[in-house]
């Protein structure tokens, strides 16, 4: 047992296994359950991936405090939830809540691993929303923390515990469809938006503490996404546009299915369109092209070159992996068994992030896989902005010869903020 983990929430009852905590009702807990024995979340960022409710996270699990730099929607969400559930203002109290014995983060880009890797410090453990960070850094600094301290940590690539998905990449990896060289990905496009013009801040915002990390900027709606939406995940000083926002699902995908959790490509070109002027400045249409290793090519373009999702293609045919059932040619490869002694996926069903507060098991995606996954969409990102090939050792996790795109692995932040 860690040390900084109690008795108390070691001897925690088993919780349902889900793939994303998103909050819920004290109603929904079990009257059965003693409130000793429950798991306390602390939820930071109340967007509709930490507050929809379409998920209950188990009898043994409930949200003690919820976290938003807008006032509306944590006391919203906080008389929504009852039970007396805490609201704050700033992560920071959140996490100094004993009653919270880990969060779930699900704000913009540039607040997950701060929060994250101060909730770990804190000895609490933590679910952090896709993609992982904002920069290379951010990710390893996070991996290696969570690691020392013994922290459980989940992140929100769902994709890969769906059991379709992991049979079809069981059958890629026993030879279904011949020795893979070539790994299609696409993802959604990006966003435009005007120019807007600064305005007041908003009374009940605490834009300052929005800012964080970033540079600031005077305030406008489309900054900061009050009215609704995510317009943030389209600008750099928060996001990396959909190349990681939304991309990062299928990557993630081909990195499991390449056996790659641990490593990641060895070169990365490519170019993009991006906005001429406005608001927005991440990538509207993409297209990039990874070599790994092993001679592997991964082409990742937005879905308006490249049918959305992963297709994994070989020397026998292809599988096509995403949101819906897996798809293949020839089509009877899907039906194929497994026997009893091929290579086989851990268990993913019973590594949910709930399961593993209480097992202290690794998840099904933990800190090394979502660095790894995530990484892979900075370095698109890195080469686009460069607009020529770069050249990435996956071990040291540098640029070969290349002091501008090293200069890119992280980024100032701005004070008091650091790592």
């Amino acid at each position: 047992m860690p040390p900084n983990l109690t008795r108390r929430r070691f001897l925690k009852g088993a919780a349902a296994s889900v793939a994303v905590p998103y909050l819920i009702s004290g109603s929904v807990l079990r009257a059965d359950t003693a409130p000793s024995n429950r798991i306390g979340l602390g939820a930071i960022g109340l967007g509709a991936r930490n507050s929809s409710g379409r998920l209950a996270v188990g009898g043994n699990a409930q949200v003690t405090a919820v976290c938003d730099v807008v006032k509306a929607k944590r006391e919203a969400t906080q008389q929504r939830i009852g039970n007396g559930c805490k609201a704050y203002n700033d992560f920071r109290d959140l996490i100094a809540d004993p009653n919270v014995d880990a969060i779930t983060v699900a704000t913009p880009e540039h607040w997950h691993v701060i929060p994250a890797v101060t909730a770990a410090k804190a000895g609490k453990d933590a679910y952090v929303e896709k993609p992982l960070s904002l920069t290379i850094r951010e990710g390893r600094v996070l991996t290696e923390t969570f690691r020392r301290l013994g922290r459980v940590f989940q992140h929100g690539t769902q994709l890969r515990r769906s059991g379709a998905n992991r049979h079809a990449v069981e059958l890629m990896l026993n030879g279904r469809i011949g020795k893979i060289h070539t790994v299609e990905v696409g993802s959604r496009p990006g966003s435009r938006c005007g120019c807007e013009k600064p305005e007041p801040v908003p009374e009940g915002l605490d834009y300052d503490l929005f800012l964080g990390q970033a540079p600031w900027a005077p305030y406008c709606p489309s900054r900061v996404g009050v009215k609704g939406g995510r317009p943030w995940t389209f600008i750099r000083d928060y996001a990396g546009g959909f190349v990681t926002a939304a991309g990062i699902h299928y990557i993630d995908l081909a990195q499991l299915g390449l056996g790659t959790d641990d490593t990641g490509p060895v070169e990365a070109e490519g170019e993009a369109v991006f906005p001429e002027d406005g608001l927005f400045d991440t990538p509207l249409t993409w297209h990039v092209e990874y070599r790994y290793a092993n001679g592997v090519k991964l082409i990742y373009t937005d879905n308006r070159k490249c049918a959305e999702g992963t297709k994994f293609i070989g020397a026998e045919g292809w599988i096509h992996l995403g949101t819906g059932s897996p798809k293949a040619e020839p089509a009877s490869v899907l039906g194929s068994q497994l026997g009893a002694n091929e290579t086989r996926l851990p268990p993913a069903a019973g590594h949910g992030f709930i399961d593993c507060i209480r097992s202290r098991e690794q998840t099904s995606c933990p800190p090394e896989t979502a660095h790894r996954s995530t990484t892979v969409c900075h370095l698109a990102n890195i080469c686009m902005l460069l607009g020529r090939k770069v050249r990435w050792d996956p071990e040291k996790e540098v640029f070969l010869d290349d002091a501008e795109a090293n200069r890119m692995i992280a980024r100032t932040m701005r004070s008091p903020w650091h790592l």
